[in-house]
């Protein structure tokens, strides 16, 4: 589960489901993606070295092959559950105009493109930071792999904390406790105890914003455009990730090293956090059509 078409399964999934069980639905989806990121590390550095990258591409062609075939198998409901009548009659260039209105889906797209830059100069860098820092080469993999089991636990914890408290606040939380992840490990000195505990921490903080993220969306707005609305905060992930990993290699080219690239994820933490709080979590009473 990964690229844009993230928005994609985690938009079907939320019209399966009411309100109440929507994040906790999204976040066993995100789950079960997670578990392929855990696997793909172990299972790419084995490849590339026992069978060569010809193969191993084969490989992953062909799993990309069978969930093609299971995705024609998914069905989506013509009217999502908790949907009144009412919603259905919105088109898609109003809920455009009414989301690009709405300051707290503006603070919310702001937040995800922190997600993306975060997860994407991690995935892309971490290997090369990790040689630079005198480390074994399958340090990176360790931490990577690390990072794809504890974001099982993460997602569907967050999944689960969002419908008990409120899911800026657990956004919010969890933004914050990147930076912390990210301060501890790049101000301590470069151990396999220290990585371990990066992989583990940011693991659990990995994907743990989209069931909190695509709940917010739906219960604002309502879950008819939640494909439209959740993709187009996607997007804002998506251009998060195209600069964490290219910026990074900016930085490292011209110093050396990717402190500037940490210390920018560790201020956009901070920005994440505070901008999930002025977030209106109140669904939108449209009028009455005459």
């Amino acid at each position: 589960l990964g690229g844009t078409a993230i928005s994609i399964p985690v938009s079907v999934v939320a019209k399966h489901f009411p309100a109440s069980n929507r994040t906790i639905a999204t976040g066993i989806v995100t789950c079960a993606g997670s578990f392929g990121f855990f696997v793909s590390p172990l299972l790419v550095r084995y490849s590339l070295i026992e069978i060569g990258w010809e193969i191993t591409i084969l490989y992953f062609c062909f799993l990309l092959g069978i969930g093609l075939i299971v995705s024609l198998f998914v069905s989506t409901p013509k009217i999502p559950a908790g949907t009144n009548n009412q919603d259905n009659k919105q088109t898609a260039s109003e809920a455009l105009r009414e989301a690009f209105t709405n300051k707290s889906f503006i603070f919310l797209t702001l937040g995800f493109f922190v997600c993306g830059w975060h997860i994407a100069l991690v995935a892309t860098h971490i290997p090369k930071y990790m040689m630079d820092k005198g480390m074994p080469d399958w340090t990176a993999a360790m931490i990577l792999a690390l990072v794809g089991v504890f974001n099982m636990i993460g997602t569907l914890g967050s999944g689960y904390l969002a419908t008990k408290f409120s899911k800026k606040k657990v956004l919010s939380a969890i933004y914050l406790l990147r930076g912390v992840s990210l301060i501890y490990f790049l101000f301590l000195p470069p151990s396999i105890f220290n990585s371990v505990v990066f992989g583990v921490t940011f693991g659990l903080l990995w994907l743990s914003t989209v069931p909190p993220t695509n709940g917010l969306v739906g219960h604002i707005f309502g879950t008819k455009h939640l494909g439209l609305l959740y993709g187009i905060v996607f997007v804002s992930h998506q251009i998060g990730s195209f600069l964490g990993a290219y910026l990074g290699g900016v930085f490292y080219e011209m110093y050396g090293n990717f402190d500037y690239a940490w210390y920018a994820s560790i201020a956009l933490s901070i920005f994440a956090g505070v901008i999930h709080l002025p977030i209106k979590e109140k669904t939108i009473e449209r009028a009455q059509p005459a």
